[in-house]
């Protein structure tokens, strides 16, 4: 059963579609798969049917602020902690369960690893988790330096933070699936305040990464050309317990848009974890 709906947040209304497999009994397990930017619940449709073929698990889809569904201004955020954090965690308690799972992409792996500093979860599986950019112009300053200088203009907040152009598959850096680039990717850049907030929350999470205790399965894109898979490595690296990290070479950033061999590669990674830290979830 799929139930689709709004869910009124804090200072948003947030499309959700909640996938029960038993509606007639109270969820044990439940999985909220958290999207990147530029996403939307059509974009993880197919990797729910996936997931629910080997997992006895309830799935949450939700769009974020400003994306697909829901309310809020598109590329742009005010604040990482009230329209991402504080949205998630209002969907999260909507619907959570027994025993509670998160999947995050890109942003939203980086809102899975702040969410469970201070909330409890059964694991956290990170794809192409964005804790920093890669390849910044080493003649600028770091992007929160730069990007906090021109958000102190008010007016520059909500300036998008480089050229909207619409780039053709033969020269995307996100997948080598046409049909669901083509099909998906028509977003624009991001705010300079969206990047400013996402920089204080990366931040954030340097600071108080020991304080992550949920067991970690991060899946990396070898040539991930939007985030630095080196800069997530050194974050990590003395966690304890650690992380598992699973590197795909020649993997472009949307790893759940990939083509369909690449798929099937990340969600077997993803059904053993689970499996293994929660055998009762396994079909």
């Amino acid at each position: 059963m799929i139930k689709k709906g709004f869910l009124k947040t804090q200072g948003h209304k947030v499309f959700t579609k909640y996938y029960r497999l038993i509606p007639s009994k109270k969820a044990t397990d439940v999985a909220f798969i958290i999207q990147g930017r530029n996403e939307s619940t059509e974009m993880y449709e197919h990797i729910v049917h996936q997931l629910q073929h080997y997992l006895k698990i309830d799935i949450v889809l939700f769009d974020l602020p400003g994306q697909g569904h829901s309310s809020g201004e598109k590329f742009h955020i005010n604040s990482f902690e009230e329209d991402y954090l504080n949205v998630f965690s209002d969907v999260f308690n909507n619907f959570k369960g027994k025993r509670n799972h998160l999947i995050g992409h890109s942003t939203g792996a980086l809102i899975a690893m702040l969410f469970s500093l201070q909330n409890e979860v059964h694991e956290i599986v990170l794809t192409a988790p964005f804790v920093k950019l890669k390849d910044y112009p080493f003649f600028l300053p770091d992007i929160k330096k730069l990007s906090g200088m021109i958000v102190s203009i008010p007016f520059m907040k909500r300036w998008p933070s480089r050229k909207n152009e619409s780039v053709p598959f033969e020269r995307n850096n996100l997948t080598d699936n046409r049909i669901l680039y083509e099909r998906f990717y028509k977003g624009g850049p991001p705010t300079w305040n969206w990047l400013y907030e996402v920089s204080k929350a990366q931040e954030k999470l340097v600071k108080n990464k020991n304080q992550l205790r949920a067991p970690m399965l991060a899946i990396l894109a070898g040539e991930d050309a939007i985030v630095d898979n080196s800069a997530f490595k050194s974050l990590v690296e003395d966690l304890n317990p650690r992380p598992i990290i699973v590197e795909f070479e020649r993997e472009k950033h949307a790893l759940f848009l990939s083509t369909m061999a690449n798929q099937e590669r990340v969600i077997n990674r993803i059904v053993d974890f689970i499996g293994q830290q929660c055998p009762e979830a396994l079909c």
